[in-house]
C-alpha cells in the first residue's frame, strides 16, 4: 500500500528519486574502481532500502524491478558513452590523417 496524501506523496518520491540518485553514483563508482569497498557497501546498503518494507510503503514500483531497471540504464548509458568516444576518437584520426596528407603534399621535395 502506497502513501496516497499529496504531501506525503512529494516526500516519498523525493526519497527514491535521492535513493535512485545515490545508487547510480555508487554504480559509477564501483565501474571506475572494480575494489571500491565504500561503493560496494553503498550499493547493498541501496538495494537493502529497495527490497525494504519501507520502499513498498513509499511506492507501488516493484524494488526489484527499480534495481533492473537502474543497472539496465547503467549499462546503456556505458554504451553511448563508449560509442560517443569511439565516434570521437575515428574523427580525430581522420582529421589528423586529413592534416598529415595535406602536410606531405604541400612540403616540397628537399634536394630538387
Amino acid at each position: 500500500m502506497a502513501i496516497r496524501e499529496s504531501g506525503y506523496e512529494g516526500l516519498a518520491n523525493g526519497i527514491i528519486i535521492q535513493a535512485a540518485k545515490d545508487y547510480r553514483t555508487a554504480l559509477k563508482k564501483l565501474y571506475k574502481n572494480p575494489n571500491d569497498r565504500i561503493a560496494m557497501d553503498e550499493i547493498g546498503r541501496l538495494e537493502q532500502f529497495f527490497y525494504s518494507d519501507w520502499y513498498e510503503l513509499l511506492t507501488d514500483v516493484d524494488g526489484e524491478y527499480m534495481v533492473d531497471h537502474l543497472r539496465q540504464d547503467f549499462k546503456e548509458q556505458l554504451i553511448e558513452q563508449n560509442r560517443k568516444k569511439k565516434e570521437k576518437a575515428a574523427k580525430k584520426a581522420a582529421k589528423d590523417a586529413k592534416a598529415a596528407s595535406a602536410a606531405a603534399v604541400s612540403t616540397p621535395a628537399v634536394g630538387k
